[in-house]
């Protein structure tokens, strides 16, 4: 017996992610349209938005126009596999089955490839319609760097990297929680731009830094920004380890003078176990002899350079 079936069903998967432009998007749609004007008496034809997730906009149905898209969907990522999965449940029985998938390809949640599987393992038939487009004038900050460790009152370098398209003019801003601290004018030039501002912060705390840059005829605002967060500690702090002291009485002097946490020790008071000393960023030993150290004093010291990254002058 042979079973004919006039019926094919397509769903148009439209990718409105935010790498997407609107002119592509409105462009989806004119292809959409013009599109079904050609599918044959008995086929049906419907709509899925793909985001962050994927919803239909429309069912399988035999008469389509398209003018706008009521579906809302997260624009930060693009998860093709699932709008794939979503599609193929969505088939109505007894028909022949096709995705036309629209999008860009730039898919940072699932795996198109294993929704295709997916698809094909239900009889169901996938085209990928690419589209393409070009950001002449795109401008965007791609990374804010910060030191790992910073202690208050310690000048530090904020590196900010700008991708840009075009040479010209833009300003660069860096904002600390929310408030500006730093504005310049910048030269760009094609290409990765690098920009160092040496910044200092009086008290310890958790802090946030965004940089902002703004160029003329500019495409996307959205990634003009991006943000780094960093802890401030409190003040630096060395231990002095003399016999007495009258040694170190003067470096203790110079430090406390600068904002640095300054004691003192005896060697025969100083500890022999690891992690004594972790609160301390530096150890002076200032005329100690050998002798005055015991061995487990010595390996004390030298675990807490090596393991715990206390710094050591002698």
């Amino acid at each position: 017996m042979v079973r004919l079936n006039r019926e094919l069903s397509v769903l148009f998967l439209l990718d409105h992610s935010a790498s997407v432009p609107d002119p592509v998007v409105a462009e989806e749609l004119r292809y959409l349209n013009r599109a079904v004007k050609t599918k044959g008496q008995y086929d049906t034809a419907g709509v899925l938005v793909v985001g962050e997730n994927a919803s239909v906009e429309m069912m399988p149905a035999k008469s389509l126009n398209l003018e706008r898209v009521y579906s809302l969907v997260g624009k930060d990522y693009t998860d093709l596999q699932g709008a794939v999965e979503l599609a193929v449940a969505a088939f109505p029985p007894r028909v022949r089955k096709k995705i036309v998938l629209i999008t860009d390809g730039n898919e940072n949640k699932g795996n198109l490839i294993e929704g295709v599987k997916f698809a094909a393992g239900n009889q169901v038939v996938t085209d990928i319609l690419p589209v393409s487009y070009d950001y002449q004038d795109e401008v965007l900050v791609e990374k804010v760097y910060l030191p790992d460790r910073i202690k208050e009152n310690e000048t530090f370098d904020l590196r900010v990297q700008v991708l840009s398209r075009r040479s010209g003019p833009a300003e660069l801003s860096i904002y600390r929680n929310g408030a500006c601290v730093s504005r310049e004018k910048v030269t760009l030039k094609p290409g990765r731009n690098a920009y160092t501002i040496a910044l200092k912060i009086m008290e310890p705390g958790f802090y946030s830094f965004t940089a902002r840059i703004g160029a003329e005829r500019d495409t996307i605002p959205a990634n003009n920004e991006a943000a780094g967060y960093v802890y401030i500690q409190g003040a630096s702090r060395i231990l002095f380890v003399a016999p007495t002291e009258l040694e170190t009485r003067y470096l203790v002097q110079a430090c406390r003078e600068d904002n640095l946490e300054a004691d003192f020790l005896p060697p025969e008071n100083l500890p022999d176990f690891i992690g004594a000393l972790q609160n301390y960023d530096t150890i002076v030993l200032a005329n100690v002899p050998a002798e005055a150290l015991t061995a487990e004093q010595m390996t004390m010291l030298q675990a807490n350079v090596r393991d715990l990254g206390v710094g050591l002058i002698m």
